[in-house]
């Protein structure tokens, strides 16, 4: 689930999607391939 209340850290979710103008919901949810360690 995207960290809507956290809104700094929710930029950096959207910026992993990589999605033309993706905006997140309560229902979105984002896979691990998407971050790296």
């Amino acid at each position: 689930e995207f960290p809507l209340k956290r809104p700094l850290l929710c930029k950096k979710w959207e910026a992993a999607v990589r999605r033309a103008e993706f905006k997140p919901t309560k229902y979105s949810s984002i896979c691990s391939d998407h971050f790296t360690a």
